[in-house]
């Protein structure tokens, strides 16, 4: 069972890669999918690893290694692949170009912090302590799929800036129940299928952004009700 659990989670670390050259190639459709193949696999790895007994040192520096390719640099890279205009010139030059890369930095720098800190002590508690790195990931990339659909600029990034801080914070969001996990995984269905369908349906896309937003603003508040 140990095996299983750190074969998928290799397959995550390697999900995260595909998507970073798919993010350089830019094949955004692509890089897309790899990167929530990479979300299905960090869900399934840990389900699979608390059938275990105990979970091993190693397992959980493989876990951080590949969610550290995967929710740091995979995003980061998408990021910067997709808004970085080359048009604009350098960054020391440009506002737009200079947001772009202020938040890679921040996706892969802050995201390698919190991990950091979370493979160094064993957590048990029923949530987790700042914002997942596989939230932020996420936001990323629905930012990246929303600009293809709606528009909206560099600037949109903006957004991700306190969402990186959260990431090293003290605030408590909830580790997925049963209900959640549901809902996270129809929010990873939904994501598929706009990227399958080409676009067709931007209503996957918004219930997709609604719920990940929902976890952000209400999970502290369901972790204190609790």
């Amino acid at each position: 069972m140990k095996a299983l659990a750190d074969t998928i989670t290799l397959g995550n670390g390697l999900a995260g890669f595909m998507s970073m050259l798919y993010s350089l190639d830019r094949d955004f459709s692509s890089a897309t999918l790899f990167l929530v193949l990479a979300m299905i696999l960090d869900g399934l790895d840990g389900k699979i690893a608390r059938l275990s007994d105990k979970e091993t040192e190693y397992g959980r520096y493989l876990d951080a290694i590949a969610d550290t390719v995967s929710f740091c640099f995979a995003p980061a890279v998408l990021i910067y692949s997709q808004f970085y205009d080359l048009g604009k010139g350098s960054a020391l030059m440009n506002l737009d170009n200079a947001v772009v890369v202020g938040v890679s930095l921040l996706i892969a720098g802050l995201g390698m912090l919190r991990l950091a800190r979370f493979v160094e002590k064993t957590h048990t508690f029923p949530y987790y302590l700042g914002l997942p790195t596989a939230v932020v990931a996420l936001v990323a990339l629905l930012l990246s799929l929303g600009e293809l659909t709606w528009g909206g600029g560099a600037f949109l990034l903006v957004i991700l800036i306190p969402l990186c801080l959260m990431m090293l914070t003290s605030i408590k969001f909830p580790k997925l129940g049963t209900a959640g996990s549901v809902i996270a995984v129809t929010v990873l269905a939904s994501i598929m299928a706009y990227v399958l369908l080409d676009g067709a349906s931007s209503l996957l896309l918004a219930y997709a952004l609604c719920m990940t937003a929902a976890y952000i603003f209400l999970g502290p508040l369901i972790v204190t009700s609790r």
